[in-house]
């Protein structure tokens, strides 16, 4: 359970960075590379020079293929939020726990009981109303058929990460290997997130260089623990995995909300407190069940 709430922790301060981020005025694309980079030296200084080669690894292709969807995840997240809506977006993003889940109990043979059913649809009802935010969804305007498949490819793409990660864990990667499989995908992603930089336009923001390490460092320390504490989590075989996801979103989303209420000021609608109050009770069901 420890590394769950670490896990909950980390992702959620992820997103707190990316809004210092913006008021910060720092460019969020160089501080991705910083991230990556950050992240992959933490994992490769954790593991010291008793890991394995990873380059002989069996979970080596599995690592590159994540870093590159990793960095991809990220700029869909950020068009779709662009074009589709922050609300959106969010949505989007957290329903897709659907997928893992689902994943978890067909691959894996994981037991399906009605308390999982009754949290899994709880939990998807208390994500909805926490996001829920109806002075932006009024103004939101789609002109476009072609932006429709935005928040299509966050869905797939958000629940294939958590489910590729569970499969890494599960077939791959064995204990004393997670701390090297970390620092390989984030350096893959690091490596990936360079070219995506080349390839898009620079700003005058982009200058406040004091700024940005110290942003893209922190955003590292935890983008790296939000990996590494979900893998422990997955493997520490006394939470079956689909409770592991399901607890873990409706986790992040909860603290965020809490998190921003606190810190930011953000107001909740009674929506909204329903949606925490029901979250509460899903997880309790999801992890007493």
């Amino acid at each position: 359970m420890l590394y769950l709430i670490l896990c909950i922790i980390s992702s959620t301060s992820i997103m707190i960075v990316f809004k210092l981020l913006d008021r910060l005025k720092v460019s969020s694309i160089n501080a991705i590379v910083i991230n990556y980079f950050t992240a992959s030296l933490l994992g490769f200084i954790a593991v010291g020079g008793s890991g394995a080669n990873p380059l002989e690894a069996d979970w080596f292709p599995v690592a590159l293929i994540m870093g590159f969807v990793f960095v991809f995840m990220f700029n869909v997240i950020g068009y779709s939020t662009r074009i589709a809506g922050i609300t959106v977006t969010s949505l989007t993003t957290k329903l897709s726990v659907v997928i893992p889940v689902i994943f978890s109990i067909v691959i894996f043979n994981e037991e399906l009981t009605i308390y999982k059913v009754a949290g899994m649809l709880l939990a998807l009802s208390a994500i909805v109303m926490i996001v829920y935010k109806p002075t932006e969804t009024s103004g939101l305007k789609i002109r476009s058929r072609e932006v429709i498949w935005v928040p299509v490819i966050l869905f797939f793409g958000a629940g294939a990460i958590d489910s590729f990660i569970k499969y890494a864990q599960e077939v791959h990667v064995p204990d004393d290997e997670t701390l090297l499989f970390s620092a390989t995908t984030f350096l893959a992603a690091a490596f990936t997130s360079v070219g995506f930089r080349l390839a898009g336009r620079f700003e005058p923001r982009e200058n406040k260089w004091y700024r940005l390490f110290p942003a893209g460092i922190a955003l590292g320390i935890v983008n790296f623990g939000s990996l590494f504490f979900l893998v422990m989590a997955l493997g520490s075989n006394k939470i079956a995995s689909s409770v592991v996801f399901g607890i873990n979103n409706i986790g992040i989303v909860l603290l965020s909300v809490i998190v921003g209420m606190v810190i930011f000021g953000e107001k909740l609608s009674l929506m909204n407190k329903a949606g925490i109050f029901i979250a509460i009770i899903s997880i309790l069901i999801l992890f007493y069940g």
